[in-house]
């Protein structure tokens, strides 16, 4: 799945899961070293292609995430960790989703 989001000069993300929070669907992004994972509100995006990745398990209707990733409190974490690539339950599902959809860093103009 990928995404623009509005309010960052119409940057594309590659998604690498979403999830419901009070009513709101939250995408989750890796942007880069500096900044590296955020949660961004579905009204601050504009969907782009919603093709999921086959990584994902669907929790509900507003929910898919790489397994393991369903814990709150790990993606929490992963938020106030300023390299989340060092946790290995991050890094591999990333890596996944990163070749599964590679044919997007090949072709996205913006940098990610």
């Amino acid at each position: 799945m990928k995404y623009n989001d509005k309010f960052k000069n119409n940057k594309e993300y590659l998604v690498y899961g979403f999830y419901n929070i009070h009513g709101n669907k939250m995408f989750i992004v890796y942007e880069d070293e500096r900044s590296p994972l955020s949660f961004i509100s579905e009204n601050e995006s504009e969907i782009l292609d919603y093709t999921h990745s086959k990584y994902w398990i669907k929790y509900d209707e507003n929910t898919c995430l790489p397994e393991g990733w369903n814990n709150t409190d790990f993606l929490y974490e992963l938020v106030d960790d300023l390299s989340p690539l060092t946790t290995e339950k991050f890094k591999v599902m990333k890596d996944k989703i990163d070749n599964e959809f590679s044919y997007y860093f090949e072709n996205n103009s913006n940098e990610l």
